[in-house]
Order: structure tokens, then C-alpha cells, then sequence
């Protein structure tokens, strides 16, 4: 029943955002005009190709085909989506396409598509598989926060569960959910991560140390870990969660975590790697190439995209701080919430990465991308679960719902308009 709840919840946010999406103006990204202008074929090609016995339900699909794909699916490219959307079609060009979500487009490319309409049909397979994610990583979230507050005596875990689910289908990320981003698919691996974890945990240490068959789901925790490193790499965050159970199983299973933690790792490594070898060793590319550490996704978020130490804090990018602000404020307060207000000893590794999070969030990053990519942890969307539970704080409760149903309306009209935060 609660997965049928949800479910209706999730199909009525998904058609809010694409009636908005539909009523939204025209874009104003010059970048999204010239790649759309270039597979226009394929679009006549889709349209002219619906043919049935009957002439005017012809022309009715047809209208309805093109109106669906001139007024939705091209609004979906913009922002980093124009990067996305040329991937799926042409894989790698340009230097720095590389950091871009590797296993995302490569997925995607690997969906067959007629080869007469191989942008479109990507480009819609895309948008199909992100909204797909974003629902199981609701119910994947559901389950988790289930097993997690089952253990803390605090809360009730089932109404947790549903809450916390609830929400996160209600997330600020909104457009960025429903559009062909890597966001979703990555927080479903990392909900897989956290829960495969949370299911073995009890099983790993003390007298139950000898259960393989939960050994087995904590180093599967590891490999989730490391596939949602590779569809967003802010998800490498989440090898602080193995760095605690190192400290934590340091008398009793040390190896696990390590071996674990060592899994994500590798895959970090690997990614360079592959930089390196495809970019560097062909021998025509110096600078950071002939650094003593070479990193292309060091260089490309510094230098194409102007990442670094306080890089972001200048006056002009004061409308990107409070457009990030809500999240931020959010996911400041939910670490508070759950180590000082309403104590929950299992949140704390959590509590760990949000915390690293925001402050490289905060020091390097561009901030208002947290409306998205914070996601990919629980921690905001058990907060108002909690709030909701406890109903403590009333008018926080009320104001923050209602945070999440404007942003639901107003940031999938910004998105489609190509206006901040993207």
C-alpha cells in the first residue's frame, strides 16, 4: 500500500512538471538552439513517420508528437543537459566532456535506437530511465530509512519510511529529477550503498561476525558506492562512511571496511586513469597533464569551470547563495537534528559526509547546484520526516513543506527557461 502511495504522489509531481515544462517560454541558451537546430530531421522524421489507416487520427498523433516534442523534450536541453544530450548522440569530443558522469551517457548509449533518430530517441530513453530512478530510489529510500529507524526507538519507523520517501519524491531537485540527469540514478545507488550497509551492520560485528552471507552486503555496499561515484562524482563523499566503520570495527573487523572502502577507491583511481591514458600519453596536451598528481577533473572543474577556494565568493554570485540558502540551511540543521536534538547513533556516518559535503560545498564549489546534487543523501528528507513525526516545530514544518511545493512549481519553469540556478 505504501509503495502504491507513493507511486501516485510520484505521478502526480511528474505531470505537474511536465505541464509546467509545456506552459514554460521558450529558451534563451544559444547552445540548446544550435544542437536542437542540428537534429531537426530527426525530429520531422519522428513526426511524419506515425502513420495509421485512419487520416485524421494521423494528423492528430502527428500534432501531438510535435507539440510533446517541441514544447517538453526540447526544453529538457539545457543547462548541463546540452552536454548530456550530445554524449548520448556522439560520445566524446572535447576535453572536458570526460568528468561528465561517465557511466550516465555511456549507459544511455548503450539503449538500441534506430540510427535514423539516434538523438531523440536517446534523449527520450534518458528522460524515461532518470524518472524511473528517481522512483526507485524513493522506494529504495523507503526501505532503508525503514531498517535504519527500526533500531532507534525515537521514531516510528514505518510512518519514517513513508515520510522520508514522500519527500524526497517531492525534492527541491524537481526538474533536475525529471529531466535526463544523472542525478536520480546516482541517488539510487547511493540509497543502495547506505541500506545494503545498514542491513549487513549488525551482522558484521560482535557475535554474528561470522555471517558471510551479510559480509557479502557490505562490501556490495562498496560496489553501489562506487557505480554512483560514476554517475555523479560528488558520491565519492561517501567513502567517509567507510573511513568511520574503519575507526568503528578497528578491534574487531578492520579488513572489511578497508576492503570496502577500497572498492570506491579504486574506481577513483581507475577514472583517472582512463584520463589519462585517452588524453595524455598521445603526447599533444601539457598542463595538467605534466602535473606531479594528474587530474583532469582537478583541471576541468578549476579551469573551465572556475571550482577552487573561495573562488565563488564574489558579489555577483550572491543571487547563487540564496538560491542554494533553503538547501543549505536544511542540510546544516537536519546533522543538528539527528546528533543534538533527536540523538540517532546510526545517522552519524551520514551526518559525516553531509558534513563534509557542505563544507566543500561551501568553500568550493558552486553553491546553488545544492538544490540537486545534495540529493544523494537522506539526511534533509529524514529531517522533515522527523519534523513531521515529532511536530515540535510547527511553524518550521509548515514553512519548509511549503518550500518544497513552490520549488516544485517554480524551479521546473526556471529550468526550462534556462534561468538560474541551474
Amino acid at each position: 500500500m505504501a509503495t502504491r502511495r507513493l507511486f501516485l504522489v510520484f505521478l502526480a509531481v511528474k505531470l505537474l512538471h511536465l505541464l509546467i515544462f509545456y506552459l514554460s517560454p521558450g529558451q534563451f541558451d544559444i547552445s540548446s538552439n544550435v544542437l536542437l537546430q542540428k537534429y531537426a530531421p530527426e525530429k520531422d522524421l519522428l513526426v511524419n513517420g506515425i502513420s495509421t489507416s485512419i487520416k485524421p487520427i494521423d494528423t492528430l498523433l502527428r500534432n501531438f508528437v510535435r507539440s510533446f516534442l517541441d514544447d517538453v523534450v526540447d526544453k529538457f536541453v539545457t543547462w548541463d543537459a546540452v552536454y548530456f544530450a550530445d554524449l548520448f548522440a556522439n560520445g566524446l569530443t572535447y576535453e572536458h566532456q570526460f568528468v561528465f558522469c561517465p557511466l550516465w551517457w555511456r549507459l544511455v548509449r548503450m539503449i538500441p535506437v534506430n540510427s535514423n533518430v539516434i538523438f531523440y530517441h536517446r534523449l527520450i530513453y534518458a528522460t524515461g530511465l532518470s524518472n524511473i530512478c528517481h522512483f526507485a530510489a524513493a522506494v529504495m529510500l523507503y526501505h532503508y530509512t525503514f531498517i535504519l529507524f527500526n533500531q532507534a526507538r525515537l521514531f516510528p519507523p514505518q510512518k519514517m519510511a513513508e515520510l522520508t520517501a514522500f519527500f524526497f519524491i517531492l525534492s527541491p531537485g524537481a526538474a533536475f529529477l525529471t529531466a535526463p540527469y544523472s542525478e536520480s540514478i546516482a541517488a539510487l545507488f547511493s540509497f543502495t550503498c547506505l541500506g545494503l550497509r545498514e542491513k549487513s551492520l549488525e551482522f558484521v560485528v560482535g557475535a554474528k561476525s561470522k555471517s558471510d552471507t551479510k559480509k557479502v552486503l557490505y562490501v556490495l555496499s562498496g560496489l553501489a558506492a562506487a557505480l554512483a561515484f560514476g554517475f555523479r562524482a560528488n558520491c565519492l563523499l561517501l567513502g567517509f562512511i567507510y573511513i568511520y566503520d574503519l575507526v568503528r570495527f578497528s578491534t574487531s573487523a578492520p579488513w572489511l571496511p578497508l576492503v570496502t572502502g577500497s572498492i570506491l577507491g579504486l574506481a577513483f583511481f581507475m577514472s583517472n586513469v582512463y584520463n589519462y591514458v585517452e588524453i595524455c600519453l598521445p603526447g599533444t596536451r601539457g598542463e595538467w597533464c605534466s602535473k606531479t598528481i594528474p587530474s583532469l577533473f582537478a583541471y576541468a572543474q578549476s579551469h573551465y569551470w572556475n571550482n577552487g577556494l573561495f573562488k565563488y565568493w564574489t558579489p555577483n554570485n550572491i543571487p547563487n547563495f540564496l538560491f542554494g540558502a533553503p538547501s543549505i540551511g536544511l542540510s546544516a540543521l537536519s546533522i543538528k537534528y539527528f546528533t543534538h536534538i533527536y540523538p540517532v547513533n546510526r545517522i552519524l556516518p551520514v551526518s559525516l559526509v553531509g558534513g563534509v559535503f557542505l563544507l566543500a560545498l561551501l568553500l568550493f564549489w558552486h553553491v546553488q547546484i545544492v538544490t540537486r546534487i545534495h540529493t544523494f543523501l537522506p539526511l534533509v528528507y529524514w529531517l522533515v520526516a522527523g519534523l513531521w513525526v515529532h511536530n515540535d516545530f510547527p511553524i518550521a514544518k509548515k514553512v519548509i513543506f511549503g518550500y518544497f511545493i513552490v520549488w516544485n512549481v517554480v524551479q521546473p519553469a526556471l529550468f526550462a527557461a534556462f534561468l538560474p540556478p541551474a
